[in-house]
């Protein structure tokens, strides 16, 4: 719950904040331009006023005057060419400044929108990691409910165990798995990988055999490797079953190393064959179909290259718990380029299915049918790979010999001290439930006992009383039904005595294994709890580091908006600067142009 509805109030606040910032500037940028505009209609004018007062000095200095108004003349005339040029470098220099700010506003404005890009796309990542987060928090909250629910399934089953009310005859036992039943299913398990192997190999041997059928002419050098197939894949056969051998016999076995090595040798095999191949379809008459096919074989070889390097990193260090994991995403990967391999070559098939002879057909058909059961072998080898991580990778380090044991032990350690309190309480228990049923199951042993004695004390004294009344008594046949009614209802207490032994011990059986069932149930959901609260702390880093990066972009987004406001104020400055020179330079202007019309009306008189 550290997660509040305050991160998406600043969100809209700031953006709210950046869309008012934009609408300023954009006010400011128009009140500039409309300064720049008046700026220029104030030129015009100007340039036109000077054109006037220029024809109209021509026109003065045509007509023949005084030698005194000629000169002054010729002042005005180069007072006036002066200040046009000084009117047309302030034009230049205002044009410069113009163009400059154009470009720099324009600059500004994609740099805006990029940064809008880049809020934008943190906005959405961070949204998705809220939406995961959440995810989590629910999924944590189920676990935690679950775990409950269990703790109070399991206190029920103490009362229950402890008022004796267990229904013996209850056809719903949950058995703990017995180390002869854990074997079964090891080697049910490593029987299932071992065909599957067996499945590559005779796949892989069909699909190299069917494509050196296909090849018409071509390189011998192809050819050759193509029949060899067989050299390079029974030796992966022959060390898994090695292998398989090492750890049934209950042995921590090495021979990885073997099957990795088997596995690199044909990885190089098929990395020389893979160039021949591409080359021979490339070589042939060019088509998308067969780019596609020998594009998907480099492909196909690259993730066997990746199989064998995690092969490799497994055998190196057998104990790693992530080393397993890599395999079965590699293996995966292998089936995925498998498929798209099969596809692209059911493509080709149909593009050369006319004019193409039947032996071709055939072989074609093969090639397709030796990929499909390749996908088939190589999907369903990643599903028993995945399914059974943990299994697997205790056979390997250990052996069969620990399997009943290890199965259920937790790598991971509790995170804080009051998980660590919670497991030990749990554990402690356990344990006070298994002595108690130890202990009702002495005693019931002890009640067996002495009924068992019992039993024997009456037997001893119905055989002497037996022996003693068997004479010829004329009430014997009386007495013989009633030593066999006796009897009868020895055999009952004794039937019921044992119906009673048998219910005490199918609840001890019933408590012992439900016990170890919830045991083991809570060691795993406490793992994978640990697993989400870590998986939750990685996600909060990462949402930190997210806002952490969103407050830097905010922040570059300020400083260029400041320094977007300082040059504009500059620019702004900068006009009317120069709006105040182009207003001296008008009235100088109009100045000069009343002293020369009083000048040619004086003349004039």
């Amino acid at each position: 719950m550290e997660l509040s509805k305050k991160p998406p109030l600043t969100k809209k606040t700031k953006r709210e904040d950046l869309t008012e910032v934009l609408k300023k500037k954009e006010t400011s940028l128009r009140k500039a331009e409309a300064e720049m505009e008046s700026l220029e209609f104030r030129n015009k004018q100007l340039t036109r006023r000077i054109e006037l007062l220029q024809s109209e000095s021509f026109s003065v200095e045509a007509i023949p005057s005084q030698t005194a108004t000629c000169k002054n003349g010729d002042v005005l005339s180069e007072e006036l060419t002066h200040k046009i040029k000084e009117n047309e470098g302030l034009q230049t220099t205002l044009d410069g400044i113009h163009n400059d700010y154009r470009s720099r506003i324009s600059k500004y404005e994609s740099r805006i929108s990029e940064l809008e890009s880049n809020l934008a796309k943190v906005h959405r990542s961070e949204s998705q990691l809220i939406e995961m987060l959440n995810g989590l928090k629910e999924e944590k909250i189920t676990t935690s409910e679950r775990i409950k629910s269990l703790e109070t399934e399991l206190r029920q089953m103490k009362t229950a165990n402890s008022n004796g009310s267990i229904n013996a005859s209850s056809p719903n036992y949950n058995f703990p798995l017995t180390s002869t039943d854990i074997r079964v299913q090891t080697v049910e398990l490593l029987g299932s990988v071992e065909e599957q192997i067996q499945e590559f190999v005779a796949s892989s041997s069909d699909f190299h055999t069917y494509w050196e059928r296909r090849l018409s002419g071509g390189s011998p050098e192809l050819s050759k490797l193509l029949k060899n197939n067989v050299e390079s894949l029974k030796p992966l056969e022959l060390s898994f079953q090695t292998l398989l051998k090492d750890v049934l016999d209950k042995e921590e076995t090495e021979n990885i190393l073997i099957l990795a090595t088997a596995f690199h040798d044909y990885v190089k095999y098929y990395r020389k064959l893979e160039s021949l191949l591409t080359f021979q379809l490339e070589e042939s008459t060019s088509s998308e179909e067969k780019y596609r096919v020998s594009r998907h074989l480099r492909s196909y070889g690259s993730c066997l290259v990746d199989t064998s390097l995690r092969l490799n990193e497994l055998s190196s260090n057998i104990r790693s718990g992530p080393g397993l994991e890599n395999l079965s995403v590699s293996v995966s990967n292998l089936h995925r380029e498998v498929l798209e391999l099969s596809n692209s070559f059911v493509c080709l098939m149909d593009s050369e299915r006319q004019g193409a002879p039947d032996t071709n057909k055939n072989n074609n058909l093969l090639i397709a049918a030796a990929l499909s059961n390749l996908s088939n072998v190589l999907n369903s080898l990643s599903r028993i790979l995945s399914d059974n991580l943990t299994r697997i990778g205790i056979l390997v380090k250990e052996g069969s010999k620990n399997v009943e044991g290890n199965l259920i032990q937790v790598q991971d350690e509790p995170t804080t001290p009051s998980e660590v309190e919670n497991l030990k309480e749990k554990i402690k228990n356990v344990n006070e439930l298994a002595d108690r049923l130890e202990k009702e199951l002495k005693k019931n042993q002890q009640s067996k006992e002495h009924w068992k004695l019992e039993y024997e004390l009456l037997e001893m004294k119905f055989n002497k009383f037996k022996q003693s009344e068997e004479a010829s008594s004329p009430i014997y046949k009386c007495e013989g039904e009633i030593l066999e009614e006796s009897s009868d209802e020895v055999k009952d207490i004794k039937s019921l005595y044992k119906c009673k032994l048998d219910e005490l011990l199918s609840e001890k059986i019933l408590a012992d294994s439900k016990a170890t069932s919830f045991y083991l149930e809570s060691l795993t959901l406490v793992k994978r709890l640990k697993c989400l609260e870590n998986y939750k702390k990685r996600m909060e880093c990462e949402i930190y580091s997210i806002r952490e990066e969103k407050e830097k972009l905010c922040e570059e987004m300020d400083t260029t908006s400041s320094s977007y406001k300082f040059q504009l104020s500059t620019m702004s400055e900068h006009l009317a600067n120069m709006n105040d020179k182009l207003s001296s330079q008008t009235d100088e202007i109009n100045s000069l142009k009343y002293e020369l019309s009083n000048k040619k009306f004086k003349a004039r008189k």
